[in-house]
């Protein structure tokens, strides 16, 4: 007989990287963990595209096939039977995850900000953001450590908190809801200059950080408090002052870098800087992807974090927007 319980759990020894098969899935690569249940070996625990479809002690548990945020670009994810889901797709976006730009996408500003490492942008509060929060973030870093969002309780630090940092490399997602804080730490660091997106969410005490397409990793904070408490502006990529702030980040510094996109709880920032509330030495960001030129014809380049697409005006088309829509008379 098999402890296991659903979709053909079997008992291991060790934990591996392995093909694996569920009834109604495609085929994908499983991260397998271990925890007791056998009396000499362990059973297995299989990590679906970051989510665990199943939990327990007889991995008898089905979770919310969402919990994971699979959908890209602030797509809505629609949790369905059988651990299943499907990607509400915002305009300008397509494809199973929503993962593919169209060029259906409306009007977006395309403008990238650069920050300096004493930059910052100040917001309002972090909306509806007591008992659950999504955010993702598309950044370029230039240094290994600096600070990517921020939002307080209180002005002198104390209090509740959320913050995303890099530290030494790595991005680390800190939160504390009056009851001890919780760090969560990405496995694989960042490169140098290059473009990454970043997931962090927030449910009750459970946090989740996720950094391109890797790993996600999953950690809690302590104690019973479940509400994050804010009531101080947001802060992106630095704050005015961090003497305050020094018992609850480790990192002191400001993103020397750039922000590509901000999506708050499904919501695409698109133009920050329109309704940014105060802010600090941000300067428009000129770099690849979208070097000079690149789109002809007036066209806009639209940045898809290493990636990027031409917003094209009437009368044009065309992946540079150099294709005439004319008809020749």
């Amino acid at each position: 007989m098999n402890d296991c319980g659903n979709i053909n759990r079997t008992c291991t020894d060790k934990p591996q990287r392995a093909n694996q098969f569920i009834p109604g899935h495609e085929p994908f690569v499983a991260y397998l963990h271990r925890f007791s249940l056998c009396p000499h070996n362990r059973c297995e625990k299989v990590l679906l595209k970051g989510n665990l479809p199943y939990n327990g002690r007889h991995c008898e548990i089905q979770l919310d096939p969402c919990a994971s945020e699979p959908c890209s670009y602030g797509a809505t994810c629609m949790s369905l039977p059988e651990s299943k889901f499907s990607c509400s797709c915002p305009p300008g976006s397509a494809g199973e995850f929503c993962e593919l730009e169209t060029s259906e996408g409306g009007d977006e500003s395309g403008i990238t900000l650069d920050f300096k490492g004493d930059s910052y942008l100040e917001f309002p509060t972090l909306p509806n953001a007591a008992h659950s929060l999504r955010v993702e973030i598309w950044f370029m870093t230039r240094s290994l450590n600096g600070l990517l969002l921020y939002n307080g309780q209180k002005p002198n630090g104390v209090g509740d908190f959320i913050a995303l940092t890099l530290l030494n490399g790595f991005l680390h997602l800190t939160y504390n809801l009056g009851s001890g804080t919780a760090t969560i730490a990405c496995l694989e660091p960042v490169r140098i200059g290059a473009w990454h997106s970043v997931k962090i969410s927030r449910i009750k005490n459970r946090g989740m950080l996720q950094m391109d397409n890797g790993e996600v990793v999953r950690g809690q904070s302590k104690g019973t408090l479940l509400e994050l408490n804010l009531g101080e502006p947001l802060y992106i990529g630095g704050v005015p002052e961090f003497l305050p702030l020094k018992y609850s980040l480790v990192v002191q510094v400001g993103l020397d870098g750039a922000i590509q996109r901000m999506i708050v709880n499904d919501e695409v920032w698109d133009d920050m800087l329109s309704f940014s509330t105060d802010q600090r030495n941000i300067e428009p960001y000129n770099g690849p992807p979208c070097t000079p030129g690149i789109c002809k014809n007036n066209g806009r380049c639209i940045p898809i974090l290493e990636d990027y697409r031409c917003q094209c005006v009437d009368g044009f088309s065309g992946k540079w927007c150099n294709q005439s829509t004319f008809k020749n008379r």
